[in-house]
């Protein structure tokens, strides 16, 4: 009668000791799928900064002035007609060269839709890091009256 006692012990060991082993095993197997530190993020040094603009008919016409320490690929254009709101129209500039650092560069005719009148320009400036568009946590925001 002792040995029944002793194969159920022995059966319970063995389920823990599989139990452990799998859950080893599972654990090890997706710590490579979300590993972190995997995050691209746009350098410190990156700004741009809105020296001049000029409203016309549904179009603006805007100077920048890259003031970071680094090349900038592109930028949003966020324009809006009111200065406490937080969506407008967002317009992707991809001027096609890299503005270097210092560089100052004038982009006409961008199309701003059709607003009655703007009072917010904010310029989000973004990089490429190989083929993924990398977005700064910068925003150089203007008051404007157009």
């Amino acid at each position: 009668m002792n040995k029944k006692a002793v194969s159920v012990i022995v059966a319970y060991v063995l389920l823990i000791s599989i139990a452990i082993t799998l859950s080893v095993l599972v654990y090890n197997w997706l710590r490579f799928y979300v590993s972190p530190g995997n995050d691209i993020e746009c350098p410190d040094g990156v700004r741009l900064v809105i020296k001049s603009y000029e409203c016309g008919a549904n179009q603006l016409n805007v100077t920048l002035e890259n003031k970071g320490l680094f090349n900038v690929s592109g930028f949003i254009i966020r324009v809006n007609d009111r200065e406490d709101a937080t969506i407008g129209k967002d317009v992707v500039f991809e001027p096609g060269i890299e503005m270097a650092p210092g560089q100052e560069e004038t982009f006409s005719e961008i199309d701003i839709g059709d607003y009655g009148s703007l009072e917010v320009i904010d310029v989000q400036p973004f990089i490429y890091e190989g083929r993924s568009r990398i977005y700064c946590d910068v925003v150089s925001t203007q008051s404007v009256v157009c």
